[in-house]
């Protein structure tokens, strides 16, 4: 028969993992209160959600510390006091000097701190020489926990959802709708948090006599991770294959795919590690040397790719990160190839320095991205003539389009996410009432960096714009004034492209061509209503509202024929130019119709 655990025996583990790890489940708890609290307002308040997302990092923070302390340096002990300071300190750091807005970058730098603070859970407690093995039990310890956990949470919240469903349609009794995200966020943050505490293993030193391996993680790699890992291989050589043979230029998202393959074969060779020396598993020490020999030539197409756009537009976070994860494959790489008796431990806390390291700094990712997009502006303001040597000047002549899309783009890319503090220099305009990020972000990236070009005498051009596009447009009307008043009219119609209906008995559609909305209606004069006089109206006060919303009475249009009278109420349009000519390419709203009679 089944023991099932006793009621004695959980509870005893919980007040152990609690005993053991007391400052991480505080983070959970505090960090599920959080947000349930932002769930139940309906809030996206950025520090508020920013103390969440900290908290979310004292979870990986403390646990490492935890078991550092456990197992710690000989000359580098630490007591319980000097642990809750050191994480409390960092935490508390990051809250208040990461930012204050929500921008790409943010998030970008708020992944590498939990992708390093992981990193060091994994490695944190075998800081010594030697312990290889204890470090890859005490790691595939946690990965397998981890998995039961999230089955365990998965079923609670399931079977509490089923519950609920069944409460409010069996009963009748109503379910508070946010009910079911609270308890998804409970089961993730208390329930599963908990569960995989109570399941680390305590004796940690005792993990290096551990030479177990389990069956089904032997078939998950060998059967399944090894051939799907050359899979994509080959896939990837033989692009490499048609690239050469077309003397062509690898794409951009290339890039990506070798890294994601790289990083997939090393984790399963590490999977693998333990019964590589076994002389049934000899082969497994062929591939690992083949694999690590084969990733050159991809990383040569894959540096190829970086390098050309790097040249082309400059770095940014997204092609600094993509070369520095390249080198640090080549890294491991050559040291896996080299090194006679290398140590595993070396992938996480090589990871985690170089994570670590190009989140700060002025070698960091997002000093060396602002240095790079700040010397193509400069170089652009020069080639146009809108350089003193000193800072800008207004153009002088019409600045070519091309130039126009790049040195609005990259005013974009600064202005959200390195602000206007380095720009202020180099510009007359006073730029300090963009200072704060959180005004940047109410007032609309893009709309800073269109008063910058209008500083400069043009206008701020979308990226996506060519020679025959003259500009994308896109406004919608304020959904506080969409009220419609429809005394006076007989019908009632809703509007969306290629609106086809019967009115009657007659067919009747929408035509949208050159600017006009035409309601064709079978054996009666077209209904005609000028969009384009709408839209230059909408231009005209575009500077003054500096966003796409627009008041609703702006987005209506009468037209009359003697034979019908309509009224068009647009909710949505949007379009592109092409010279004089306008494109809509969407459109959606109500049309008001009345015969005259």
């Amino acid at each position: 028969m089944i023991r099932l655990p006793s009621l004695t025996y959980i509870a005893e583990h919980a007040r152990g993992a609690w005993r053991r790890f007391p400052y991480v489940l505080v983070c959970a708890s505090l960090g599920v209160i959080v947000a349930i609290t932002l769930i139940e307002a309906e809030s996206n308040d950025f520090w508020f959600t920013k103390l969440l997302m900290t908290l979310g990092l004292g979870i990986p923070l403390f646990f490492s510390l935890t078991i550092y302390r456990e197992s710690p340096v000989p000359r580098l002990r630490s007591t319980s006091l000097h642990l809750l300071g050191a994480g409390g300190l960092l935490l508390v750091g990051f809250y208040f000097l990461s930012g204050q807005a929500f921008t790409e970058n943010f998030f970008l730098n708020y992944a590498q701190w939990a992708l390093a603070l992981h990193l060091l859970a994994a490695f944190s407690p075998f800081l010594r020489a030697g312990e290889t093995r204890g470090f890859w039990q005490f790691n595939r310890y946690l990965f397998l926990r981890f998995l039961l956990s999230s089955l365990y949470a998965g079923v609670f919240y399931i079977g509490m959802i089923i519950a609920l469903g069944a409460v409010d349609h069996l009963l009748g009794i109503s379910i508070h709708d946010k009910l079911y995200a609270d308890i998804w966020v409970f089961s993730v943050g208390v329930l599963l948090t908990w569960h995989f505490l109570a399941g680390v293993p305590k004796e940690i030193s005792a993990l290096e006599k551990d030479d177990s391996y389990p069956g089904g993680l032997k078939i998950f790699t060998q059967y399944l991770l090894v051939p799907l890992v050359t899979l994509y291989l080959v896939i990837l050589y033989l692009y490499l294959g048609k690239i050469l043979l077309k003397a062509d230029w690898p794409k951009g998202t290339v890039t990506w795919l070798v890294s994601v393959v790289s990083v997939a074969g090393v984790f399963n060779l590490l999977l693998l590690q333990p019964v590589q020396e076994k002389n049934e598993n000899r082969w497994i020490r062929v591939y690992a040397k083949g694999f690590y020999l084969a990733l050159f030539p991809l990383l040569l197409m894959l540096f190829t790719s970086v390098g050309k756009r790097i040249g082309q537009y400059g770095v940014t976070e997204q092609r600094y990160f993509v070369t520095v994860l390249g080198l640090w494959i080549t890294g491991i790489a050559l040291y896996f190839l080299i090194q006679k008796k290398p140590s595993i431990k070396t992938v996480p806390l090589t990871l985690f320095l170089v994570t670590l390291l190009t989140s700060m700094g002025p070698w960091g990712a997002y000093s060396v991205s602002r240095f790079s997009q700040m010397g193509r502006l400069k170089a652009f303001f020069v080639k146009d003539g809108m350089w003193n040597g000193t800072k800008t000047i207004k153009a002088a002549k019409e600045v070519p389009l091309e130039d126009r899309k790049e040195i609005s783009s990259i005013l974009d890319y600064l202005v959200e996410n390195h602000g206007v503090v380095p720009l202020q220099p180099w510009f007359d305009l006073d730029l300090s009432k963009w200072k704060d990020e959180r005004a940047r972000s109410r007032y609309g990236y893009s709309s800073v960096s269109t008063e910058i070009c209008k500083s400069l005498g043009f206008e701020h051009v979308d990226r996506w714009n060519n020679e025959a596009n003259g500009g994308y447009f896109a406004y919608y009307a304020d959904p506080s004034e969409q009220v419609i008043p429809i005394k006076g009219y007989d019908w009632v119609l809703p509007l969306r492209m290629n609106t086809k209906f019967t009115l009657e008995g007659r067919e009747c559609g929408m035509d949208n061509t050159k600017g006009l909305l035409t309601l064709k209606i079978a054996g009666e004069p077209d209904l005609i209503f000028n969009l384009s006089k709408m839209l230059e109206g909408l231009e005209d006060t575009k500077a003054d509202l500096k966003k796409e919303k627009v008041p609703a009475e702006k987005m209506r249009l009468e037209a009359a024929n003697g034979h019908w009278e309509g009224r068009l109420c647009l909710e949505n349009i949007s379009g592109t130019r092409k010279g004089k000519e306008l494109v809509t390419t969407y459109t959606s709203g109500t049309l008001l119709l009345r015969r005259v009679k």
